[in-house]
């Protein structure tokens, strides 16, 4: 055997292919085995995608329309805040659920329809409340209407998008399946639901409390709204102050009168004048001679040759205009009596004649036989068939009350020859009374108006002050009311001067505008809210120089009457008392809008509820005026990302004023701190640019109230005004499962 032939390997004989012919028909059997469960993986899989696509679209139907159906009671919130406005008062809010709750079904039901869903409103909606749990100190859902037949407004809205129904062929029938029914099912029930919310807010309302919130209600603004209307309006404020004793003063005021001595003989005069502020009016029982004029610089003027018992005078020439500080009158005569020639035997008596002004008295020795009195303006009457040897003369008929200058005495045998039968002559010495004085001084004014006799009825102030107010004050002289006393004349001294609580307490009981509206306002406000019952908190600060939260007040008597146990309460009537309790100008009288707005801040930051919407509410009438002494912004303060009201990347609000520089400043505190906030700017004098700036940066509303021509415009506006920051809601919000 060849060696190559020993080291090649012995052939194989393998037994392979008679194996596979053999078992070819197994493999078929395994491969229809396993056929059949890929086929139900795929159909598993086929129809878990066709059930979870249509779950994901009924979910998406259920956001937008719960969302959608959320905002319908957000719509009949507004509606109800305008006429709430309409009617003075927050009834208007009682009734949302009647008009929310259809409209929202209808709103869920279209919007599920135009993303492709059914749903049936009376079933598939539901409604809710959403409350602030004290004890949980989170917000809790409560479903349905028993709770809340007190009229609670719902702010809770649940969407259910189901296709459950056993009879496929409706619009909410059960999902059919692809490739289910090879493992014998043949549909599948499928559904998706969701909440959306609207959340209740913690409110801070940040009232302007300075002195200025009275201005509307002053005599500085005759101009503005007329003599009528303002007039009438501080005729309400008398009212409201009332009972006070205020002498005899009534509401119009009157001019001072000085009431003379009595006289000290029956020819001297009773004597009345009037101050009018330059002119003098007298008023005289008895003639008047003289009339001298001091003016307030010190200067005088007389008038002589003066005639007739009553008249006005006012100084001429240089003292054209001139106040009248005191006159002196020369009016009236004294008793002169004259003596006739001695007596002459038996036929020529003796006679004294008594001139008293407008009659004589005539003694004689002898009987009289006649008398002629001759008057000033040269008229004789004669008196015949006397008897006696006295008597009393004067004019009668048309010469009654004309002054005496000469009288004629005829007795016995004595003659004048100045007429036929006329006796002896006796002239009229022209003896005039002593001057009297009268002077425009604050003790006059007191006796006057009876006020000599009573205090003064407020803590702060006086009746010389008030009585030196109406001499000099501009805005008085300009009404036309300079030296003119009264009700009307007090309240403008009240308001303009003595408006702090610690100086005029009862201003608080008086409609003063703004101030006023604004209470009626914030009335209005808290009437909405409660009637709403959406779970709001409101609290309360109030700012002049500086600034404070409002939890308490007392009556006048030191008993309290509200005492806030929080500080962001939904105690409405507790915040209403305290509210309407307070005037204008209570605590100062300067513009701390800065203060107010740190304040109102704070109280967010310490005493909000969490998963409330933090609220601010701003508002002023005027200019902020004070700010932290030294106080500057930040270096890396941006106006640009603040106030671009049109995009363009440039601030359209900057300023320099360092006050309202500080009260932007914490207002961007707030915002940044992701607070709300609203604006009201109100009347004239208020910034409506720092306001508007502030709502801007803040997401917020700026109200403005412009003011109006008349009290009714400006409490209108500030209704309206109110009534809208009430029932500005935020938007509707899903909610998620962990809230």
């Amino acid at each position: 055997m060849k060696i190559s032939q020993l080291l090649s390997p012995a052939p194989i004989v393998s037994p392979l292919p008679d194996l596979i012919r053999d078992r070819r028909g197994a493999f078929m059997v395994v491969a229809a085995v396993c056929l059949v469960g890929a086929i139900g993986f795929v159909a598993l899989s086929v129809d878990l995608g066709v059930i979870a696509l249509t779950k994901t679209n009924l979910q998406k139907a259920a956001d937008a329309a719960a969302l959608a159906a959320a905002q319908e009671i957000i719509a009949s919130i507004d509606n109800a805040g305008e006429e709430s406005e309409q009617v003075g008062g927050g009834s208007a809010a009682s009734d949302i659920n009647s008009v929310s709750i259809s409209a929202a079904k209808a709103m869920a039901e279209k919007v599920a329809s135009l993303n492709g869903v059914y749903i049936d409103p009376d079933k598939d909606v539901s409604f809710g409340r959403r409350y602030f749990n004290e004890n949980t100190q989170k917000f809790d859902v409560a479903w349905g209407e028993a709770p809340y037949t007190d009229g609670a407004t719902y702010n809770v809205v649940g969407v259910s998008c189901r296709r459950d129904n056993p009879d496929v062929t409706q619009p909410d029938g059960m999902l059919q399946l692809f490739f289910a029914p090879v493992g014998g099912t043949e549909t599948a029930s499928v559904s998706a639901s969701a909440v959306a919310f609207v959340e209740a807010r913690d409110i801070v309302t940040i009232l302007d409390y300075s002195g200025s919130m009275n201005y509307d209600s002053q005599l500085r603004s005759l101009d503005s709204f007329g003599r009528e209307a303002l007039e009438s309006n501080m005729g309400a404020i008398y009212d409201a102050l009332q009972p006070v004793d205020l002498g005899d003063m009534v509401f119009e005021p009157a001019w001072l009168v000085v009431e003379g001595e009595d006289p000290a003989t029956s020819a001297e005069a009773k004597i009345f004048v009037t101050f009018k502020h330059d002119e003098v009016e007298i008023v005289s029982d008895k003639e008047i001679q003289k009339v001298q004029l001091i003016f307030e610089d010190d200067g005088e003027q007389t008038f002589d040759d003066c005639s007739g018992t009553t008249g006005t005078w006012r100084g001429t020439g240089w003292n054209d205009g001139e106040p009248i500080y005191a006159v002196w009158v020369f009016a009236g005569q004294s008793e002169v009596t004259v003596e006739g020639q001695p007596a002459q035997g038996r036929r020529i008596p003796h006679i004294d004649v008594t001139f008293m002004e407008n009659s004589v008295y005539v003694e004689s020795t002898k009987d009289l036989s006649n008398v002629v009195l001759e008057y000033e303006d040269g008229v004789h009457q004669k008196f015949d068939g006397l008897s006696g040897h006295t008597g009393t003369f004067a004019g009668t008929g048309s010469n009654e009350g004309k002054a005496i200058v000469n009288v004629w005495v005829k007795s016995g045998r004595n003659h004048s020859g100045d007429g036929p039968g006329y006796g002896e002559l006796f002239e009229n010495p022209g003896g005039s009374a002593p001057p009297q004085y009268f002077a425009d001084t604050n003790t006059n004014v007191k006796i006057c108006f009876g006020l000599d006799h009573i205090s003064y009825p407020y803590n702060s102030g006086s009746w010389d002050s008030f009585i030196n107010y109406v001499r000099t004050n501009s805005s008085v002289r300009e009404a036309g009311y300079r030296k003119k006393y009264g009700g009307l004349t007090l309240v403008d001294y009240l308001l303009s001067q003595k408006p702090r609580s610690s100086q005029t307490a009862d201003l608080w009981k008086t409609p003063h505008y703004p101030f006023h509206a604004m209470k009626n306002g914030m009335s209005l406000f808290l009437d909405f809210l409660n009637d709403l019952e959406f779970g709001d908190h409101v609290g309360l600060v109030t700012y002049d120089s500086t600034a404070r939260a409002e939890t308490n007040v007392k009556d006048e008597n030191g008993t309290t009457l509200v005492n806030l146990q929080d500080k962001i309460s939904d105690d409405y009537a507790g915040i209403d008392v305290i509210q309407r309790r307070k005037q204008a100008g209570h605590y100062n009288v300067y513009t701390g809008l800065g203060y107010g707005i740190e304040e109102g801040t704070d109280l967010l930051d310490n005493h909000s509820r969490p998963g409330s919407r933090p609220t601010l509410l701003v508002m002023t009438d005027g200019q902020a005026n004070r700010s932290p002494s030294g106080w500057s912004l930040p270096n890396n303060w941006d106006w640009d990302s603040l106030t671009d009201y049109d995009g363009d990347g440039d601030a359209d609000y900057k300023t320099y004023d360092r006050h309202k520089q500080y009260a932007f400043y914490q207002a961007k505190i707030a915002i940044d701190n992701g607070y709300t906030v609203h604006t009201m700017s109100v009347g004239q004098g208020a910034d409506r640019d720092l306001m508007k700036a502030m709502a801007f940066a803040g997401n917020g509303q700026w109200i403005n109230v412009p003011g109006g021509a008349t009290i009714s415009e400006i409490e209108s506006q500030m209704l309206e005004a109110f009534a809208k920051i009430a029932a500005n809601v935020p938007p509707a919000k899903l909610l998620r499962s962990d809230e």
